[in-house]
């Protein structure tokens, strides 16, 4: 006795669910995305430039390792996102940062929250952001401890 003779799926209905799962590949992607905060992606250079000279003026008298008016050195904060925890053991979060840029470090960093407002501390960040951890050491994540 022979095999039954199968039928070939219809090609429109092959295109159909292939067009359906990429649709929802998509979908899926385009809602998982934007839920993260921080993908990597650099703020504009417009932001970044702004940033580097906001922190300059407002934080680099004291984060760039060469504050010698403090009893202990704060942190250089080249490459501070590289790692998953701030040198304060906090999570290394555009969140953590901007809440101590604004609440300061109980008697160790000034509080900002009069000083720079939300588009300035988003440039900061952006800024922090952009640093890649070259001058980065040891010695000045402990000290600030």
């Amino acid at each position: 006795m022979s095999e039954p003779i199968r039928q070939l799926e219809n090609p429109m209905t092959c295109r159909r669910r292939a067009a359906f799962w990429g649709c929802m590949f998509v979908g899926f992607i385009s809602i998982a995305l934007p839920g993260c905060s921080y993908l990597g992606n650099q703020g504009s250079a417009k932001e970044v430039a702004r940033g580097q000279e906001l922190f300059q003026m407002h934080c680099g008298g004291c984060h760039n390792g060469k504050q010698l008016i403090v009893g202990k050195q704060p942190p250089v904060l080249d490459g501070i996102f590289q790692r998953p925890s701030l040198p304060s053991g906090a999570p290394a979060t555009d969140a953590q940062v901007r809440a101590t840029i604004l609440e300061g470090r109980s008697g160790i960093m000034p509080p900002f929250q009069n000083a720079l407002d939300s588009q300035d501390i988003g440039d900061i960040i952006e800024y922090l952001h952009s640093l890649k951890g070259s001058q980065r050491t040891e010695s000045t994540d402990s000290a600030f401890r």
